[in-house]
Formats: C-alpha cells, sequence, structure tokens
C-alpha cells in the first residue's frame, strides 16, 4: 500500500535524527555533496507543487505527489545511495568529521 510507503520514508528519516544535534552536527550546504543538494532541491521542488495543489483544493494531487516523492525520489534512489554509503566508511572518515552528514540534510 503506498501509505505505508510514506509512512516508511518518514520511519527512515526519523530514525537517522535520533542522536542529531544542530549545533554539533549541522553543516553549511556548501559542504553537503552533491546527491544531498539534489535532495533539498527535489524537496523544494516537492513543497512548491504541494503548496500550488493545496491552493487550488486537489488533494487528491498532494497525496500523489508526496507518495511520488517518498517512493521514487527518496526511497528507490536517494536512501539506497545513502545505504551504500554508511557501510563502508568508519566514521571518522566521512568528509569534515562528521559522524553523520546525512542528518544534517533534512
Amino acid at each position: 500500500m503506498p501509505i505505508f510507503r510514506i509512512r516508511n520514508t518518514f520511519r527512515f528519516l526519523l530514525g537517522n535524527l535520533y542522536d542529531f544535534d544542530p549545533q554539533r552536527d549541522r553543516i553549511s550546504y556548501s559542504q553537503l555533496q552533491g546527491i544531498d543538494r539534489w535532495a533539498l532541491h527535489r524537496l523544494q521542488k516537492l513543497i512548491a507543487k504541494v503548496r500550488e495543489a493545496y491552493d487550488r483544493f486537489e488533494f487528491y494531487v498532494v497525496y500523489h505527489t508526496i507518495q511520488n516523492f517518498c517512493a521514487v525520489d527518496m526511497s528507490a534512489l536517494y536512501f539506497d545511495i545513502l545505504k551504500i554509503g554508511f557501510t563502508p566508511l568508519p566514521l571518522n572518515l566521512w568528509p569534515g568529521g562528521l559522524p553523520r552528514p546525512s542528518s544534517t540534510r533534512f
């Protein structure tokens, strides 16, 4: 069911933020890797499209846009790339010495 894809997307995001401290772990936009900047760009496009759909009372567009974002952009692409990136690098080898750079993305 599509609603579970949305729920699982949020579970993955929140699960990676459990010990995130913005004062300690935050990095600037210029320090983000290309895939992270892409994800933020897709998020901004999602926000604009959802706001526009709400303004027109097209709630089905809101649901389908969010579901597509979670299923395609996040789950099928971005999270898979992050999972590959998390595994091989020890914590001290992340650029900038941050323990989990993906936490600062959201």
